[in-house]
Parts: structure tokens; sequence; C-alpha cells
């Protein structure tokens, strides 16, 4: 049986730099890409500042799918997802 791997801020900046040095900043859709000029990611997305469909072709997006410990644990530290790889879970 193979046992999973427990999720720690460690676990995550990994993933983050591992993403980062696999495929490469300008292959990826990042929180930061989207916040742009904008003070929060929400205010970003609610002006529409996602990426034209032509920007953003032949990248990446990848999405902490968790609204619990998993999604805390990544979020701590990051107002905004600020330097984060992924998107994650939010409530409105």
């Amino acid at each position: 049986l193979t046992v999973p791997e427990k999720f720690t801020e460690t676990t995550f900046e990994e993933v983050d730099k591992t993403l980062l040095k696999y495929l490469g900043k300008e292959h990826l859709i990042t929180p930061d890409m989207v916040r742009g000029k904008f003070e929060t990611l929400e205010a970003a997305v609610l002006q529409n500042n996602w990426p034209t469909l032509k920007e953003a072709k032949g990248k990446f997006v990848f999405v902490l799918d968790d609204k619990e410990s998993k999604r805390a644990l990544y979020i701590a530290g990051h107002p905004s997802l600020k330097g984060r790889v992924l998107f994650a879970d939010a409530d409105p």
C-alpha cells in the first residue's frame, strides 16, 4: 500500500519550485500574472484581468482544490497568493 505524503509548507514550496523549474514561468499562468497591477487577486478577477485565449495558449494553470487544511497551509504568508504558482479555492 502506498502511503500518501503529508502536505506541509515545505511540500508546497517544493511543488511551486518544481513547476517553475520544469515548466518555466513563461509556460504558466500564475496568480501574480492575473493580479497584475491590482492590489488583490479578487479585484483583478472581478475586472476580468485573465489572460486572453491567445496569451494563454500553450500555458498551464494549476489549481489547489481544497478548502481546508491544505489550502490554509498554501496561502499562509501569501496574501492574494502573491509569489505562489497554484490558484486556490476561495470563499466569495
